[in-house]
């Protein structure tokens, strides 16, 4: 159950981070037309760039979770094969 929550809670984190770059790329094509002078499309781009490298360290953070998450599963199915041959055998024996 836990893990379920923490995938989900990596899933919701993931899509507010997309949306929050969406807004921001939305931003700057609407504010480009409207930037008259270097200064002002320095600060423009600055919020807009500041936005992609937290959204990249973010995404990034969400992929290191799954990555957890999946090393995880892997020890649980190698746990599964284990009981499962420890089982068969038994089957075996009880033949």
């Amino acid at each position: 159950m836990q893990k379920q929550l923490d995938h989900d809670a990596l899933v919701i984190k993931t899509n507010v981070i997309l949306e929050e770059v969406e807004r921001m790329r939305k931003q700057w094509e609407r504010s480009n037309p409207s930037i008259e002078s270097v200064a002002q499309m320095r600060i423009a781009a600055k919020g807009y760039i500041s936005s992609l490298e937290e959204a990249n360290k973010a995404l990034s953070e969400c992929v290191d979770g799954v990555l957890e998450q999946m090393s995880d599963m892997a020890k649980i199915n190698e746990e599964i094969a284990r009981t499962a041959e420890a089982m068969a055998k038994i089957a075996k024996d009880m033949d």
